[in-house]
Order: C-alpha cells, then structure tokens, then sequence
C-alpha cells in the first residue's frame, strides 16, 4: 500500500520539529520572555494538515557551520495541507515590530520544502511534482497601529508579490481559521 504525503511526513520528521493538531488547534509559537512581542498564532482546522517548526531550538542544518549565521536562517513554521489535487505549503514566520530578514527566512524553508519533496519522491512510491505544491508566505507581525475592529466584513485575504513569493501580512498574537487561507489561495 502506498503512503499518502501526510503518512511520509509523520513517518520522517522527527517529533521534535512536529506540531500536533489538538482539538483543531495548530499553534505556532515563538516564547519570548518579552512583554508586547509577538509569541504566537494559532490556526484552527478541521481538515487533515502537516504542521511543523524548524524553529524549536534544535539544530535543523548539521552539516553547517554555526559561525557562519546566514546559511543556517530559516523560518518558524510551516502547515502543508492538500487542496484538490495539490499540496499548499503555508510558510510562517512571526515577528514584532521590525520585519527583519523575514523574507530570506521564508524563502529558507521554500527551499527546504523543496528538497525534502525531492528526497520523499527518490525514497517513496509517490511521485510529487513542483507543478503539484503552492507555496505561501505567512508573514505575521505586530502593527504600531491596531486596525479598528468596527467592521463586521471579513476582507478576503491578499498576498502580494515578494521578490518572487507570494506573501500575506496578518497581525501576530490572533486565532484564524485555516479556511480564510484557503479562500485567499484560488487553485
């Protein structure tokens, strides 16, 4: 019987980068001893999902050199779910008030995506395309200037074009429902 994508993932990850679904909560989270910074986002769903954090405090990378502080960048979480016949990787990445280098973090764990669907295609009967994965940048920040919540509209959501990567800018700190992501990413 050949594996689904979701059985890969939960077979090769190892535990200490997973992030469990509980009760339909995934929550993404960045402790801080910080007050007024950006700790956490939680996504809710009731559809199957991967969630992983390369950003746990393990080493991800261990064939490079630490000193060197670039190459080892990447983001802090990453949610795979199937949507068709196509596998959306949101990729995350939570910070206060600077942006920093989110965009280079983000694009990071693209590129690890990527090799990690490779290797799954080499090792496993399954056969994943690029053509087959669309990914989405995840950018949540706190804001000097909270948005009135006055409006009871839901705004559809809207990525723009980031050197390449299409990317969102969500405030930090909230719950949203995996479904406002699914109706901003047409396939």
């Amino acid at each position: 019987m050949n594996k689904t994508l979701f059985e890969i993932l939960d077979e090769i990850i190892d535990i200490r980068f997973k992030i469990s679904n509980s009760g339909g909560k995934i929550i993404f989270d960045e402790p801080q001893r910080e007050p007024n910074k950006c700790t956490k986002v939680e996504i809710q769903t009731n559809k199957k999902v991967f969630a992983m954090s390369l950003d746990s405090g393990d080493k991800v990378f261990n064939c490079f050199n630490d000193s060197i502080e670039n190459i080892t960048k990447k983001n802090d979480g990453i949610l795979i779910y199937q949507e068709k016949n196509k596998f959306v990787v949101l990729l995350i990445e939570l910070k206060s008030l600077s942006q920093g280098t989110y965009l280079k973090q983000l694009k990071a764990g693209k590129n690890f995506i990527e090799y990690l669907i490779k290797q799954i295609n080499l090792f496993y009967q399954i056969s994943i395309q690029e053509n087959d994965l669309i990914f989405r940048g995840l950018l949540f920040k706190l804001f000097r200037n909270t948005p009135s919540k006055g409006t009871t509209k839901r705004e559809k959501l809207r990525f723009n074009d980031a050197e390449g990567l299409l990317v969102a800018r969500l405030a930090c700190n909230n719950s949203y429902k995996l479904q406002m992501f699914r109706e901003g990413i047409a396939i």
